[in-house]
């Protein structure tokens, strides 16, 4: 790196942090410099061509698709749980949840950074999801009074003073 790429990258590392998102690092290149700031530069510059209606759609299907992570997550976590209390020999059963194989790579937090392909691909999954958004529900709360069910010991109903 020659002088006058040193002083760019010393001047860059002085303005102030976009978003609040201090680099983690003192010493960055110039070309990472240059990396970050075209990234920046791009995403500001497809924010600026969206209008107000695109970007509360944006915002919109981003909060329904976070709604429903969090409820596939969930289910998931209750059907492990489920898979825990029936640990048979044999009994190997995985719940393949569509929007989470599908999208196992990195969905980033701000919807203006979505490609078309994945906004497309997370329109569909959110509105099948919102489709069969109770029957998801019901599945869950089957699992969790299972599970609570399958909590009990089995001997705890034996101390009983009754004659039944």
């Amino acid at each position: 790196m020659d002088r006058v790429d040193r002083t760019i990258a010393w001047n860059l590392r002085l303005l102030t942090p976009l978003f609040g998102r201090p680099s983690e690092k003192h010493n960055i290149g110039l070309q990472a410099a240059e990396d970050e700031a075209t990234h920046v530069l791009l995403l500001l510059r497809r924010t600026a061509a969206l209008s107000a209606s695109q970007i509360r759609h944006l915002q919109t299907l981003a909060s329904n698709y976070r709604s429903m992570e969090s409820a596939l997550h969930e289910l998931d976590n209750a059907f492990g749980e489920f898979k825990a209390y029936m640990s048979l020999p044999g009994f190997q059963m995985n719940m393949l949840l569509p929007a989470m194989i599908s999208n196992a790579g990195h969905v980033p937090q701000n919807p203006v950074a979505w490609s078309d392909e994945l906004r497309v691909r997370i329109e569909c999954h959110v509105e099948r999801w919102q489709s069969q958004k109770k029957v998801v529900e019901q599945v869950r709360m089957l699992l969790v009074a299972s599970n609570e069910a399958m909590a009990v010991p089995d001997n705890s109903f034996d101390d009983l003073e009754s004659d039944f």
